[in-house]
Parts: structure tokens; sequence; C-alpha cells
């Protein structure tokens, strides 16, 4: 039989697909990813009948590819939709469960603090945003009150953050609910932070800082100054302003320099454990009302005192309420919204029932949605890299956006390999159902005697090996397969009646037993 001009390569995982010689009406194509770089991927399985032809193997000119417009940026956090990607940087096997915030430390910027609802504590992620980033658990020995059904997180500037709670303060259902709860001051300084007054019974209870107790059921956390915050009061359905001022020693109890500000008029409804997160901008505080689906700002310049309050808890140095104060919607109608964050040029909201994170100018006007895949995305923060993170709670996982410039279509390669008087078709980039294999090649491969030996789509199209084969049938080897001894069996014992068929077997090490790319080599069977 002549050298066949027009091949059929199958890719497999359980079955093979065929293809005739040239002049057949039936020109039956799939195509593979680049093996050079270890994996393939199967385009098109949909039957002979589904596939189209490779135009210019046998010798036809192949009209260059239609390069199609690039997709505009409406929002470069966002990049475009071919190019988004939503990998995952922490996952419950780093001991997530129930992640609902997160934010970067602002004097470690590369470190990543996530805080769990399910067991009370938080994971750093240090170095997040580089391939060796480390992750450490954190659960301080008193966190069934400190940090007991943790809802946000935000930092100071000045080396502490602040945590709020949704408890009514049942200490993990070992307490009856007295609602004394509020916000809770820690250091960022890991040999302080869940590191000193971790023994039982002692004097001092655990490494918090400071903790005042106005605001059961706390939803948001917003760092204002120092060690000053505004927190979403879910029992009270509206904002209020902390300031811890100077914090006892770790494990302390002395809450009396405390100042608490009540700011009935910044309501909100709150929604059982969807967080509603707050933002600080300049002196205006956004912040999400997710009972009503809205986003509020409030010019906290405004206002004046209207009254004294009497705290029934703990001593205080200041505990009043402040009316009056400038508040507008600055978005409605959203899909029970969480996650907030604010920038000098954009406002990003998410909503966990739909998995979906908005952008919005800042003077309200919608720009862009998207879908990070599965419901659950709460927490948002800006990383060092410009790149924003988020947590989804429902995955136990915490996602960073990447988007980075697709691979173009590249014009024909008019400088095709030869071998012999056989000069391989043209080809591009654009691999796919149509379109020319470009001339791949394997440098270590093995016959089915084992010998060493090498692999090319050029030997394919042109060798006189090859020459009686007409279809290729890729089997592509995933070690993490519980099944993958047995499968490659099967077809092994298949090989024969396929050869017979004018077919050829060769199996491809796709991935190795963690997923990542194999080294194992091409072997022809």
């Amino acid at each position: 039989m002549a050298v066949i001009k027009r091949i059929c390569l199958a890719v497999s995982v359980v079955m093979a697909v065929g293809c005739t010689p040239e002049g057949s009406d039936d020109d039956d194509v799939i195509s593979i990813d680049d093996p050079q770089g270890g994996e393939m991927a199967v385009q098109g399985m949909g039957g002979a009948e589904a596939m189209g032809g490779i135009e210019g193997m046998g010798g036809s000119a192949m009209p260059p590819p239609v390069v199609e417009p690039p997709e505009p940026i409406l929002v470069p956090e966002f990049g475009r939709a071919a190019e988004r990607l939503f990998p995952i940087h922490a996952r419950r096997s780093d001991g997530l469960s129930h992640p609902r915030d997160l934010e970067f430390d602002p004097n470690s910027p590369g470190d990543l603090w996530v805080v769990d609802r399910d067991w009370d504590g938080n994971i750093v992620v240090f170095d997040a945003d580089q391939a060796d980033a480390r992750v450490e658990r954190m659960r301080d020995m008193a966190a069934s009150h400190f940090m007991e059904e943790v809802s946000s997180v935000a930092f100071g500037g000045n080396g502490n953050f602040g945590t709020c709670q949704e408890s009514r303060n049942g200490l993990d259902g070992l307490g009856f609910e007295d609602d004394f709860m509020g916000p809770v001051l820690w250091s960022a300084d890991l040999m302080i932070h869940c590191n000193v007054n971790q023994a039982e019974g002692g004097s001092l209870n655990g490494s918090h800082l400071d903790m005042l107790h106005q605001s059961p059921l706390c939803m948001g956390m917003a760092a204002e100054t120092d060690n000053a915050y505004y927190v979403a009061d879910g029992a009270n359905g509206h904002v209020v302003r902390y300031d811890f001022n100077r914090p006892h020693v770790p494990g302390g109890d002395d809450h009396s320099d405390g100042e608490v500000t009540r700011y009935p008029d910044l309501s909100f409804t709150r929604v059982p454990d969807i967080p509603s997160h707050m933002e600080m901008l300049g002196d205006d505080l956004y912040y999400v009302d997710t009972g009503t689906g809205t986003i509020k700002v409030a010019d906290m310049t405004t206002g004046s005192a209207a009254g004294r309050l009497q705290s029934r808890t703990e001593p205080l140095a200041r505990f009043d309420r402040y009316t009056g104060v400038s508040v507008r919607t600055f978005a409605d109608g959203l899909d029970t919204p969480s996650g907030l964050l604010v920038t000098d040029e954009r406002v990003f909201v998410s909503l966990p029932l739909t998995g979906e994170i908005v952008a919005f100018e800042l003077d309200g006007t919608e720009i862009q949605r998207i879908d990070t895949g599965p419901p659950g995305v709460m927490g948002l923060a800006m990383g060092p890299q410009g790149r924003i993170w988020y947590t989804n709670a429902y995955e136990g996982t915490v996602h960073v956006i990447e988007h980075s410039p697709a691979e173009q279509p590249v014009a024909p390669n008019l400088d095709r390999p030869m071998a012999g008087g056989c000069m391989y078709p043209e080809w591009t980039r654009d691999v796919g159902v149509g379109h020319v294999l470009p001339p791949y090649q394997w440098n270590a491969a093995r016959q089915a005697g084992g010998a060493a030996s090498t692999l090319s789509t050029l030997d394919m199209h042109c060798g006189a090996d090859w020459a009686d084969v007409s279809v290729i049938v890729f089997v592509l080897v995933a070690e993490w397969s519980p099944w993958l001894d047995e499968y490659v069996a099967y077809v092994d014992a298949l090989a024969p009646r396929i050869e017979d068929a004018g077919g050829r077997v060769v199996f491809v090490g796709a991935q190795d037993r963690n997923g990542g790319g194999s080294t194992a080599r091409p072997r022809i069977g």
C-alpha cells in the first residue's frame, strides 16, 4: 500500500475511533494536545459521523486561520473569560472546613489569613502567591469563646487584627447562650497568636489581646485605624464602632478602656451563616445588607451624639449612639450578597447562592459579573499582585482569580519538516477537529518489545513503517486510576485485532499518581 498522506489520530481512554485513507468520504479526526508537554486532551470524541476531516493532509493547502478579535477586558481583575482560571490555594486537606473570610496581613503582605467557622480557628497561607506556599492551621485553646462561629476578619495597620463571631456564646454547645459576645482583637505576631497561654487551667485565657461584648451574632468587620473597628451587629441589626484602645495582656480580661458607639441609622438584616462584610474607603464605610440584597455607603464624618447607653455586661470608658449619619444605597437587587472588596477604582461583591462575583464602578454602575463555579463564594481580598482571592465556604476552599493571555493562533509554518521527499502538511497551533496536528515528537519512546525509539507525527505521515496504518489509537495512561492495570491489559489484548484492521496502539503517560505531569514514556504496541 502506498504511503498514506491523510492520517487520523485517535485519543482513547475507553474506546478507539477509526478513519479511512485518503480518498474516502469518511475522514474522522481526533486531535491531541502537545505531547512534549506531557499531557493530551481529547477533542471531539463524538463518533465517526460527528467528526470532520483534516484539510491539507494530502498536499492541499489549508487556508490561514481566522483570528477573531479578542474579547474586550471590562474588569482587569477578571480578565477575559477564555483566559480566566480559579485555582485552589487551600482546601480541606489544609484544615479548612467552612472558611468565610480572608485577608492579607498588611505588614507581611504575602501572608493570607483565612478564618473558618466550623472549628473556630484560622489558617495562614505563607507566601500565598508563591509556588512553594506553606499552610499552617491555628486554633487558640479558648477559641470556643473568642473565635466561636467566626464570620469575618480585618487587619489594622499596627500588627493586630480583629475577628467577629456569629455566636451567642454557646461555647460550641457546651454552655448556655447568654449573648456575652462581640469582636475580638488578636496579634498577628505568631510568637503570641495561638502560642502563649495555651495550657488548660492557667490564670490567663488564651492568646487574644482584647474583647468587647456588645454585639452577639456579629456578621462583618472593617478596620478603621489602630485598634478601632466597625462591625455588623446581627443581634441588633445595625453597625457598631468599637475601639479597644490599649489592649490588655494576652489572655487578660480588663475591658475598662473600651469604647463602643452604636449607629442605628446604619441598619442591615442578618441572614444566618452568610456574613455581611464591610470595607472602609477613606471616610466612607461600605457595608453589605445581606437580607435586603443591597450595598450601602455611610459617610462616617456625619452624624452626632444622641445619648449615652448603659452597658449591662462590662465596664466601658464610653458607650453611646450616633444618629443623623448620611447613608445611601450603592447597589440593590442583589441575590443575598456577602463578600465585599473596595478598591480605589472598583467595588466587588460576592453572591454565595449563585457563586458569582460582581464588579461595580464607584458610582454604583454594574460593570460585569463572573461565575466562579459552585455556590459558596463569600470573603474577598486583594492580593499583593493585584489578584482577587476568595473563599468558598461550601466547598472548603480558597481560590484566586488568574488570567493570562491565551496563546493566539499563528500563521501556517511554511518551513514544514520533511522526511525524504515527503513534506509534512501545513499546520498551526490552533489544535482541534478540522486542523492539522503540529509536527509533534517524543524523544523517548519504546517499541512493544522494549527497544528504545523515537516517535513523531512526521513518522506517522511519511514513514514507510506506518504506510499500512489507517488509524492510530493513543491510550492516555493516568497512573492514579485504580483501574489502570486492568485497562492497559485489556487494550493490550485488543492490540493484535486493532493492527489486523490497519491500526496501531500508542500508550502515552498523561498524569502521575498525584495528578501531575507524567514522566512515563510513550510505548508503541
